[in-house]
């Protein structure tokens, strides 16, 4: 059996539904409501009935064919109706759009079984549906009066062209912002403990895609490791090194006082000197050694519009070239980590 219809809609329809007997109009009347009408059976629904029997069963109810070709009332918009096979029966799918051309509403209901009197059944809902919604159809706007023409002895004269302003739109232009900063972190396993450090920063950025869109930077950076010890007597370490950095940088959000909340992601690679000496020898030695690193960068940052930003950023750097120090009387006194790291903070502005 077909799916039974809301009791709503049921006992709407069958109160507005005129008795079978009356013979209703074949054509509207002026002023009433005329519709487009593009039924479509698509597979599993070939062998039902075509148009003709919805529009019958429409102009029954409603007391005249609102689809008819040579229609002479005001254009209410189309209703385009789709019927195909869904499973072991039929669905039929009718959608509204407007005398102005925006879809109103679109309606889904199921009927039991493909036979032919299955696919009458099928109309017939249809034709329920499109009575009940038949009074909401909103009606076109009224058609602007015609302009009284000028009189023959004046010049008609053209009336001006007034271009609408468009709302402004974020910039999307390419472009590019010079960056100068400086920041201090804390690093692990380029020295023999944990030490404190500091950077300058040099860089450009640039908007390949827009303004709006995801953007690149690139910069150098100079590095400085404060000395660091492996204990009382032991060996002391310090690095100066340069790294160069290539990062995507994505704008999150824009939150209180118009900071921009964004998120970036960097590669760089680090060079530089390690400067190591002790105490624990029978003289004192100074000793140094070449090192190289190279990983990621990652960090958050709160950027004050085009001025400058603050970065909460760490580096994991594998290490690619290791210090080695070495002393006379005992061989390979120190090297560096296989991954260093640090973790800090920076403060970065633009020109």
């Amino acid at each position: 059996m077909r799916q039974a219809l809301p009791c709503s809609l049921a006992v709407l329809a069958l109160a507005a539904t005129p008795a079978r007997a009356e013979a209703p109009s074949p054509t509207p009347a002026p002023g009433t409501l005329t519709l487009q009408l593009e039924l479509v059976l698509d597979a599993g629904a070939a062998s039902c009935p075509g148009e003709d029997l919805l529009r019958r069963e429409l102009a029954r109810r409603i007391g005249y064919d609102p689809f008819a070709p040579d229609a002479a009332g005001a254009p209410a918009g189309r209703v385009r109706a789709v019927i195909a096979r869904r499973g072991t029966g039929l669905a039929v799918t009718s959608e509204y759009v407007d005398a102005l051309g925006l879809s109103r509403w679109t309606r889904v209901h199921a009927v039991a079984g493909t036979t032919a009197r299955d696919c009458e059944q099928a109309m017939e809902d249809l034709a329920v549906d499109l009575q009940v919604e038949f009074p909401l159809f909103r009606r076109p706007l009224p058609a602007p009066s015609p302009v009284a023409p000028l009189p023959p002895s004046q010049p008609r004269l053209a009336p001006p062209l007034v271009t609408p302003e468009s709302p402004p739109s974020r910039p999307r232009s390419t472009g590019q912002h010079l960056e100068i900063g400086a920041g201090a972190f804390a690093a692990a396993g380029v020295s023999p403990a944990v030490t404190l450090g500091g950077v300058v920063h040099l860089g450009v950025g640039v908007f390949p895609f827009g303004r709006d869109r995801p953007w690149l930077s690139f910069a150098v950076e100079g590095r400085a490791d404060a000395p660091a010890s492996s204990g009382p007597g032991g060996l002391r370490t310090s690095l100066l090194a340069g790294s160069a950095i290539a990062c995507g940088h994505e704008d999150l959000f824009t939150g209180p006082r118009g900071v921009t909340w964004a998120v970036l992601g960097c590669m760089l690679g680090t060079v530089g000197r390690v400067h190591g000496w002790s105490q624990g020898v029978s003289r004192p030695v100074s000793l140094g050694a070449a090192y190289a690193g190279v990983g990621p960068r990652f960090g958050i940052e709160a950027r004050l519009g085009s001025l400058a930003a603050i970065r909460v950023q760490g580096d994991v750097l594998p290490t690619v070239l290791p210090a080695r120090l070495l002393l006379d009387d005992r061989g390979e006194a120190w090297r560096t980590a296989d991954v260093a790291g640090n973790a800090g903070l920076a403060i970065v502005l633009f020109f």
